[in-house]
C-alpha cells in the first residue's frame, strides 16, 4: 500500500492525463464543427503545418474559454454582453 501521498500524486498526475486528453477531444470537435477553427486549422495545412494544427488550435480554444470565464478581454476590457431581447 501507498502512502497518502503516493496516491494524491498519483490521482493528480491522472486528471492532467485526463485533462489533456479531453481538451484534444474538445479541439478536434471544434476543428469539425466551428467553421472559424476550421479555417484557421486549413490555413495552417496550406501552409505547410499539418502537425501543428491541433496544438495552436487548442491553444486557442483554451484562450476562449479563459476569456469566457474570466469575462475580460486580454487588453483588460470587459467581454460585451449580448442583448437577449
Amino acid at each position: 500500500m501507498g502512502t497518502a501521498a503516493d496516491t494524491e500524486a498519483c490521482t493528480a498526475l491522472g486528471r492532467s492525463r485526463l485533462r489533456a486528453h479531453d481538451s484534444v477531444l474538445a479541439t478536434v470537435t471544434a476543428i469539425r464543427h466551428n467553421p472559424t477553427m476550421g479555417t484557421y486549422c486549413m490555413r495552417l495545412c496550406r501552409q505547410g503545418k499539418p502537425r501543428k494544427r491541433v496544438p495552436a488550435a487548442r491553444r486557442k480554444l483554451l484562450l476562449l474559454n479563459a476569456v469566457i470565464r474570466d469575462q475580460v478581454l486580454g487588453n483588460g476590457r470587459s467581454v460585451p454582453r449580448a442583448n437577449n431581447a
